[in-house]
Formats: structure tokens, C-alpha cells, sequence
């Protein structure tokens, strides 16, 4: 490729980047062109300098903190931020997100919570969120945020959800749970500027559930995303006629309030 014409198009080719697992193969799920495998101690290369400046939107999956950390020190202009799995203490994540413009969130519950038990080298299976305190300055880090998604398979109970009082500017909320009847008036109560608030319940219709609490027209019901990798690298990326979960919520919502 010329090299006029790349440096022109760099930095849409590095606006969503993707890291998981193991030294950190920062990607676009197929890498162009290749980045060199790099750990947390490693210094920066002027090369990942560069890149980690034009991204926009980050995803780490089953990445340690520290290179979370490093990555994001480098990222001045991530908004769309998701953290899947992460493996280490959470909390030294939270000075870095204070500092980063992220107004949308993907993330399990294990983001939230914090084990002083847990060294920073803990194999991620030692934790877990449904046990876990509440770190409760991560919700100041992230004064920003409009739209929180939360994956965690069914974590997201009712005792939880006054949480979401300490982020004013929620708009936008998507959830997995095992409850949802019983947090979905809690979760529109706690966030007043709350627009849409879907939740992943593959069988809840299905199951025969009496669903007369279903009356707020901010609730959507949807299945989960069968691939949610995809599912947050299409949105990302913009793919043309693709319709993300936060679009057919809309799009529900659009025809509810117009019928």
C-alpha cells in the first residue's frame, strides 16, 4: 500500500482495537498490519504510542490489570470501553478510568468488585462477583458514562441495584439476570434519567411467567447476543445494516410509543 495513502487511512484502522488474553495481542480481531506482542513492563513502543492514540474504542478480554492499565494510559480519546473477565485487582483500574472520556461501558461484574484476599497474579477463577464488596469509587471514576452494559450470566440481582444511583448520567442500561422481575422497578427507580433499560432473557417468555409488570415502555426484553464479541465489534466498527441490541431497543421503544 502506499505509504501516503495508509498514513491517511491509519487512524480509522486503528479507532476500535481489540486485546485478550495473554501478552497482549492488540488487534482488530484480524490483524493489519501485525503489533508486536508486548507485556506490562515493557515500555511503550513509539509504534503502539501512535496506534493506541487513534483508538476510540477499546475491547479487553480476560486481560490482566496492569496491561489494562498501560493500554489505556495510552488511549487519551477511548469513550466506548469493554472489559471482559479481567484478572488482577480491579481497583488499581480506576485512577486511569477517572481520567478517560468513557461514556459507554461493557463490562462482567467483577470490574465493580474488589477482594483485598486477591493478589494482583490471582488466577481469575478465585474471584467472584456474586461475593465480592463493592468498590464504590469505580462508580466515581466513571462519571461520564451513558450506557452500561453488564454480562455477567445472571450476577445482576436486586441487591445491587442502588448502585447505579452513583452514575447521574445513565441513559442507557443492558443486563443478564436470574431476577428480572424483581430488579427491573428497582433499576428505573435508582437512575431517573434511565431511557431504555433492557434486559437478556432468553426464556422469559417462553417459561409461562406472568408478565404484568412489563408496563414501563423504557423495558425491553431481548435474547442475548449469541456471539457478544461480534455483537460489540460490529457496533463499533459501524458495520453497514447491522443493528446492535441498543438499536432494536430503540426501534421497539419508536413503535411502542407510536402505536
Amino acid at each position: 500500500m502506499d505509504t501516503l495513502i495508509y498514513t491517511r487511512i491509519e487512524p480509522s484502522i486503528y479507532k476500535v482495537l481489540v486485546l485478550h488474553g495473554g501478552y497482549g495481542n492488540l488487534s482488530r480481531i484480524k490483524q493489519y498490519p501485525p503489533l508486536k506482542a508486548f507485556r506490562a513492563e515493557d515500555e511503550p513502543s513509539p509504534r503502539l504510542r501512535k496506534v493506541c492514540s487513534y483508538a476510540t474504542h477499546i475491547m479487553f478480554r480476560a486481560q490482566t490489570v496492569p496491561i489494562i492499565v498501560k493500554i489505556l494510559e495510552l488511549c487519551p480519546n477511548v469513550g466506548n470501553l469493554a472489559i471482559w473477565s479481567p484478572r488482577g485487582q480491579t481497583w488499581r483500574l480506576i485512577d486511569t478510568l477517572s481520567h478517560r472520556p468513557i461514556s459507554r461501558l461493557s463490562m462482567d461484574l467483577g470490574l465493580f468488585c474488589v477482594s483485598p484476599s486477591i493478589s494482583s497474579d490471582a488466577k481469575p477463577e478465585h474471584a467472584s462477583p456474586l461475593t465480592e464488596s463493592i468498590d464504590l469509587r469505580i462508580f466515581d471514576a466513571l462519571h461520564y458514562l451513558t450506557h452500561l452494559t453488564i454480562l455477567t450470566d445472571g450476577a445482576f440481582g436486586v441487591s445491587k441495584c442502588h448502585y447505579l444511583t452513583r452514575l447521574p448520567r445513565l441513559t442507557h442500561v443492558a443486563i443478564r439476570t436470574y431476577e428480572p422481575r424483581d430488579v427491573v422497578q428497582p433499576i428505573l427507580s435508582a437512575c431517573p434519567n434511565l431511557t431504555m433499560l433492557i434486559v437478556f432473557s432468553d426464556d422469559l417468555v417462553s417459561c409461562g411467567e406472568d408478565l404484568s409488570w412489563m408496563t414501563d415502555r423504557r423495558l425491553i426484553i431481548l435474547d442475548s447476543p449469541p456471539d457478544a464479541l461480534t455483537e460489540w465489534w460490529n457496533s463499533a466498527k459501524g458495520k453497514k445494516n447491522f443493528k446492535d441490541f441498543w438499536m432494536l431497543g430503540e426501534e421497539e421503544i419508536f413503535e411502542a410509543t407510536n402505536e
